[in-house]
């Protein structure tokens, strides 16, 4: 069993903000070093962190020119 860090597989425990308990979302290989199922992004990550915060994830800003911008292009995971 390796014990390195890898790079392509994280944990992350999610708790409050709504979300459900005793959920548990993809997986990894035996080794931990490759994703098995339900790969995500860290914008899906960060759509999860806003939905939590009661933001669309969808939501648009403007910037100090005026620029709008979408705050993020992930869709959050079905955690609520």
């Amino acid at each position: 069993m390796r014990r390195e860090h890898d790079p392509n597989v994280y944990s992350m425990v999610w708790a409050g903000g709504g979300i459900r308990g005793g959920q548990v979302y993809g997986a990894i290989d035996r080794s931990g070093g490759a994703v098995k199922e339900k790969l995500y992004s860290p914008a899906r990550v960060h759509a999860n962190v806003f939905q939590a915060m009661g933001i669309s994830p969808r939501a648009e800003l403007t910037d100090r020119v005026g620029r709008s911008f979408q705050i993020g292009d992930g869709c959050p995971l079905l955690l609520f």
